[in-house]
């Protein structure tokens, strides 16, 4: 009598960790698979968000934004990149002639700023 409960114990814990290894095996199949679908469209969107954001910082660094009134100690801009050259001219007390190269640096760094802004709107929005 020992025997057979112990036999039917031991079959009893087979079936129910052969049910367990094949549901745990069947999930990890298909959650591969959603895992990969889902990288996929991660990667396709970041693509297409490299290019396109690129193209659309510099649009918004010369769009007019005279409707803003953006003006730094008196001096208005019709741009967002002339607005940062004015802000940058003034608190450096020189014009951009003198400062030469140093405001398209900061230009740069603004237009890079925006671009990363841009970026992450656009990367919730997809």
């Amino acid at each position: 009598m020992d025997n057979i409960q112990e036999y039917l114990q031991y079959t009893f814990t087979a079936i129910i960790g052969l049910f367990l290894v094949t549901g745990l095996l069947t999930g990890l199949i298909r959650g591969w698979k959603r895992a990969l679908i889902r990288l996929g469209w991660l990667a396709a969107c970041l693509i297409v968000l490299l290019c396109v954001t690129s193209l659309i910082t510099p649009a918004f660094m010369n769009m007019d934004v005279s409707f803003l009134k953006l003006s730094y100690q008196g001096t208005s801009a019709k741009t967002l990149k002339e607005y940062i050259t004015v802000v940058a001219s003034t608190a450096f007390q020189s014009t951009p002639e003198e400062l030469g190269g140093s405001v398209d640096y900061i230009v740069a760094i603004a237009s890079m700023l925006l671009n990363g802004g841009i970026f992450v709107i656009m990367f919730f929005i997809l």
